[in-house]
C-alpha cells in the first residue's frame, strides 16, 4: 500500500524522481524470501565463522544458542529477541530533489484526494550525529519513513565526518555505504531490487559481511564502521570476509577508532549489540579481531602494564555471558516451574526473575553487561580497591564511584540509571 500510494504521487505529479528503499529494510525482506532462506540453512563450504565459539570447525549459525519460542522468520534467527517487536523504518532516497520537497508533493497529493496532510519532521544537516544531509521524516499508515538523498561523501584523514558531501548518483550512494548487504536498493518505481556494488546479492546468500570498497579504506575512511560489521555478523549470524576480517585486526583501525570516533558513538554500538538476537556473539567477535580494549577500555581504569590483565577480564565476562544468556534460552524453551505465572512472582534469580528477564529487552540488556563486567568488577574487589576507579586528585561524589559506574557512564556514556541498575544485579537488588 505504501509503495502503491508513492507510485501514484510520481504518477500523478509533475515531478520524475526515482524512488529508491535503502539499506535494511531491502536486506531483511530479501533474507525473509524462501531462496535466502535455502541459502542460510547451510554453512558454505570453507567460510569460518567468528562468532563460533568452537576451535575446530566452524557450526556456523549453531555458535552460540540464539533458539527462542517465535514460529515466524528464519530459523537462524529465532533468539530471545521476537523479530515482529522491532519497528518499521523505510530510507527512501531520491535521486533529483531534497526529502523536504518530496514530502510537500505527498501532502499536496494526499490534500487534493480529499485526505489529511502527514506532519513532517526535518531533520537539518549535522555531521556530528551523522546527519549529513537533510532527511525529511514523516509516519505513513504505520511506517516511519525518512526521505533521505543518494549521496556521495569524502573524507579527511582525521575525521569520520565526511569533507565533501553532495547528491550522488545510485551507484556511488551504494559503494559508499558500509557493507554490501547493506547496499542494496528497491527501486519502487521499477519494483526491482538492484545491485550496483554486483556483490550484495551473492553476500547475503553466502551469508558474508564485507564492505563495497576495499576494507582498510573503507574503515579508516570511518572507524565506526568496524563496529557496524561486528554488529551485523552477530545479528545476522554471518561471517566476516577475510579482507574485512585482516583490515579490522589493523592497529591503525583500533587506533582511528580510539581517537575519531566519539564515544557516545561507541557506546551506542554496544547497546545496539547487547540488544541483538547475539550478544554473546558480538562480545566474541569484539575480542576475536582485537577491538574489546578499544571498545571497553578497562586498562585506562585499573592501570594495566599489560594487556594480559585485560584479556583475561574478557575472556572471563565472554563465559560467563555466555553461561548467562544459554541459561535464558533454555528458560526460554523449556520453561522451569520456577518461571511459570504461578510462581514467577515468588522465583528470583539475583533479583530478576527469569521470566521477566526472557520477556523484557531492557532487564535483558542490563543482565548482559552486568554478565560481561562481572570479572573487571570482581579484580576491584580481589586487589581491595572495594571497586572504586583510581580517583587520582579528583574529589566528591565522582571520586567514590564504583569502576562499573565509571566505565559505563564515563567511557561508553551510557545512562546512569543503566549502571546503577547493573550494580543492583551483582547486589541481588532490581
Amino acid at each position: 500500500e505504501l509503495f502503491d500510494l508513492l507510485t501514484k504521487v510520481i504518477d500523478e505529479s509533475d515531478i520524475t524522481s526515482t524512488l529508491r528503499v535503502a539499506g535494511g529494510w531491502v536486506r531483511d525482506k530479501l533474507l525473509a524470501t524462501e531462496e535466502f532462506k535455502r541459502n542460510s540453512s547451510s554453512n558454505p563450504k570453507g567460510v569460518d565463522r567468528l562468532t563460533s565459539k568452537f576451535k575446530g570447525p566452524s557450526m556456523g549459525r549453531q555458535g552460540t544458542k540464539v533458539i527462542g519460542a517465535f514460529e515466524s522468520g528464519s530459523v537462524s534467527s529465532l533468539s530471545l529477541v521476537d523479530p515482529k517487536d522491532v519497528p518499521v523504518d523505510i530510507d527512501i532516497a531520491l535521486d533529483d530533489m531534497l526529502g523536504r520537497e518530496f514530502a510537500d508533493h505527498l501532502n499536496d497529493w494526499l490534500t487534493q484526494h480529499g485526505q489529511k496532510k502527514i506532519t513532517v519532521g526535518v531533520v537539518l544537516k549535522n555531521p556530528e550525529k551523522s546527519k549529513h544531509l537533510e532527511t525529511a521524516t514523516m509516519k505513513v499508515g504505520k511506517f516511519w519513513i525518512d526521505f533521505v538523498n543518494l549521496r556521495a561523501e569524502e573524507y579527511t584523514e582525521d575525521s569520520r565526518i565526511p569533507d565533501l558531501m553532495r547528491i550522488g548518483s545510485a551507484e556511488e550512494d551504494s559503494f559508499r555505504r558500509d557493507l554490501t548487504i547493506n547496499s542494496l536498493f528497491y527501486n519502487i518505481n521499477t519494483g526491482e531490487v538492484e545491485d550496483f556494488t554486483g556483490r550484495g546479492f551473492d553476500d547475503l546468500k553466502r551469508g558474508v559481511v564485507a564492505t563495497p570498497l576495499p576494507p582498510l579504506t573503507t574503515l579508516l575512511d570511518d572507524p565506526l564502521r568496524v563496529l557496524r560489521s561486528v554488529r551485523f555478523a552477530a545479528r545476522l549470524r554471518f561471517t566476516m570476509d577475510e579482507s574485512l576480517i585482516n583490515a579490522a585486526t589493523d592497529e591503525k583501525v583500533r587506533i582511528a577508532l580510539g581517537q575519531k570516533v566519539a564515544r557516545e558513538r561507541v557506546g551506542s554500538e554496544v547497546d545496539l549489540m547487547l540488544r541483538s538476537q547475539d550478544p554473546v556473539g558480538a562480545m566474541r567477535l569484539l575480542i576475536n579481531l582485537k577491538l574489546a580494549s578499544t571498545v571497553f577500555p578497562i586498562c585506562d581504569i585499573v592501570n594495566c602494564k599489560n594487556g594480559e590483565l585485560g584479556n583475561s577480564i574478557f575472556d572471563g565476562g565472554l563465559n560467563l555471558l555466555t553461561t548467562t544468556h544459554n541459561h535464558l534460552c533454555d528458560c526460554k524453551i523449556n520453561t522451569p516451574v520456577w518461571c511459570e505465572s504461578k510462581v514467577v512472582t515468588a522465583s528470583a534469580t539475583n533479583g530478576v526473575s527469569e521470566m521477566i528477564l526472557i520477556k523484557d529487552e531492557e532487564s535483558r540488556r542490563r543482565l548482559w553487561y552486568a554478565a560481561f563486567l562481572k570479572p573487571l568488577r570482581d579484580h576491584f574487589k580481589q586487589v581491595g580497591q572495594t571497586e572504586k576507579a583510581k580517583a587520582g586528585k579528583r574529589q566528591g561524589k565522582k571520586a567514590s564511584r564504583s569502576v562499573i559506574v565509571k566505565l559505563m557512564v564515563d567511557e561508553l556514556k551510557r545512562p546512569l540509571r543503566d549502571a546503577e541498575a547493573v550494580e543492583k544485579n551483582y547486589e541481588g537488588r532490581g
